[in-house]
């Protein structure tokens, strides 16, 4: 009962907050909400409450605050997130033009258009560094409570952790990438937080990092690996990559002992890459029949070349793939089948230009990343916190596209999270170069 009276007096003040003071207030109610909303699975009191749709509430008041106080909001840029919302409404023209299944087509285009209302909250919601410094607190911590949960009421399903996670990430493999770019976010607070920040990470981390392994997901741990070498070689210098492996030396043993023999097991087959890469059968069985599901896929592209709108691939598949590759549930008469990989979804759901858009926006953040990095380290301004969260967000990025490979992303509140902080992060990493270089002018003698 406490746990109850926790939650909805959090939420109800972070609420009067966010009216009386700014929309920055119901963000961290809104972060809460999406990683721990009142589920009867670990939260017994969940069916006694009176209200059930928290998000879109909380997403009412954020709007509601931000018109309220708009002389409150930022003026961080928008440059990457303008390609979004172009996605986005090439994704809204499919869904009522040419979409094969329009109704569901239209649910997933609404979907997509709240995540670009979202993106605009946080980008104009978090206004100072020490606002995104709370906010990146609110995530880990949050993530590390819905760990937690995880720990103590999670199930294994074959070895994996199971309908655990935000109500879009329930899934081991889907649950494991939203981790896979949230433990990044930790490394800034661990190297230049505050106390309170250095220690609530430390305390979270064994929590992330158990909740990882119980997934047991080897396309994330391939994702994390992938975005980990790229990040060392794009975003960071001999300092960042000095810490990094004295933090892996750090890092490592904790995370062996909290490994057990099944997440070992699933691991220890991916050295059969290469004697896979010699057989059809065993590729297709390594990569868990995604290579047989793609080439499906491409079969569904030739016949949709300007896209058959959002999720037509799930819908699609029974008319392209044998009964056996299929999956049954209860809520639909048919069988039904994930795309298993973000660019080849888009591919199929919003067509070839809709995929040229995607990639188009991801190269755009990719570049603000790589950017804001060198311009950092360019300048005479030693800033640790900005240079190591910089370094952290190209983690947690690249995970979340080199798992797009194996995992559709598209749909996934998370990922459109992440474009909202980097360009955040891109905005405040100008902002201290631009005024130290006009500060070292002031001071510099004429």
């Amino acid at each position: 009962m406490l746990t109850a009276i926790a939650f909805i007096s959090i939420t109800c003040i972070a609420y009067i907050f966010s009216l009386t003071k700014g929309p920055f207030w119901c963000l961290l109610a809104y972060a809460n909400i999406y990683f721990n909303a009142p589920d009867p699975y670990y939260n017994w009191w969940a069916i006694y409450l009176p209200f059930s749709r928290w998000s879109l509430l909380t997403s009412a008041i954020l709007v509601v605050s931000l018109i309220l106080h708009r002389d409150k909001l930022s003026r961080h840029k928008f440059r990457g997130v303008t390609t979004a919302f172009i996605f986005c409404s090439l994704t809204l023209l499919i869904s009522y033009t040419v979409a094969v299944f329009p109704e569901d087509a239209q649910n997933h285009a609404y979907k997509l258009f709240t995540f670009m209302i979202t993106i605009y909250c946080i980008v104009r919601g978090v206004k100072t560094l020490k606002q995104y410094k709370i906010f990146l607190m609110t995530i880990i911590i949050m993530a590390g409570q819905l760990s937690l949960n995880a720990h103590l009421y999670g199930k294994r399903i074959h070895g994996r952790l199971e309908n655990i996670g935000p109500t879009d990430a329930t899934g081991s493999n889907e649950f494991a990438l939203l981790l896979a770019a949230i433990i990044p976010l930790a490394i800034p607070f661990i190297k230049n937080g505050t106390k309170i920040e250095r220690w609530s990470c430390i305390a979270c981390m064994p929590l992330l990092l158990n909740a990882f392994i119980l997934c047991n997901s080897r396309g994330a741990v391939v994702a994390v690996l992938l975005a980990g070498l790229v990040s060392l070689t794009l975003s960071s210098d001999m300092k960042i990559k000095k810490n990094m492996v004295v933090l892996l030396l750090l890092g490592v043993p904790m995370f062996v002992y909290l490994t057990d023999d099944q997440f070992v097991q699933r691991l220890s087959s991916l050295l059969m890459t290469s004697e896979a890469m010699e057989n059809e059968a065993q590729i297709n069985q390594l990569s868990s029949g995604r290579t047989e599901i793609w080439g499906y896929g491409v079969n569904m592209v030739q016949d949709y070349p300007l896209g058959a709108g959002p999720n037509a691939f799930k819908h699609l598949a029974r008319f392209y793939m044998p009964d056996e590759v299929l999956t049954y549930g209860l809520d639909l008469p048919y069988g039904v089948r994930s795309a298993h990989n973000s660019y080849l979804g888009v591919l199929v759901d919003q067509g070839y230009l809709g995929l040229l858009i995607w990639l188009t926006m991801c190269i755009q953040i990719v570049w603000s990343l790589f950017k804001s990095f060198n311009k950092l380290k360019r300048s005479n301004l030693d800033n640790v916190f900005l240079k190591y969260n910089l370094f952290a967000l190209n983690i947690g990025f690249f995970s979340t596209l080199f798992g797009g490979l194996f995992n559709s992303r598209v749909y996934y509140e998370f990922f459109w999270w992440q474009i909202a902080i980097i360009t955040i992060a891109s905005s405040f990493t100008n902002e201290a170069i631009k005024k130290n270089s006009m500060t070292y002018q002031l001071k510099s003698p004429v």
